[in-house]
């Protein structure tokens, strides 16, 4: 499963057109449908769930300069990007 980038009007943004790329790239590597799942406002939404960081003790600051919440960011939104599948599967 690939997430699905669209823009607010629901067109193909640019990420959707790298995704495609990359689909194109996997499509020639393996044997296995490849499925797109929407993806729009995902990274909100996981922003909004993230637990918010220790600021008194200078937590997230570190944090940021080594690109781990972007990483915690990017893991959150794959995860609700497969629920939503499992759920739409499962209705």
């Amino acid at each position: 499963m690939v997430g699905e980038s669209k823009d607010f009007s629901g067109e193909p943004n640019q990420i959707m057109r790298e995704i495609n790329i990359f689909i194109g790239n996997l499509k020639n590597e393996i044997e296995i449908p490849i499925i797109l799942e929407p993806e729009f406002l995902s990274s909100r939404e996981a922003d909004k769930m993230a637990p918010k960081f220790d600021m008194a003790r200078g937590v997230k600051s570190r944090i940021e300069k080594r690109g781990i919440k972007k990483v915690a960011l990017d893991a959150s939104s794959a995860t609700i990007i497969l629920q939503s599948y499992l759920d739409r599967k499962r209705a």
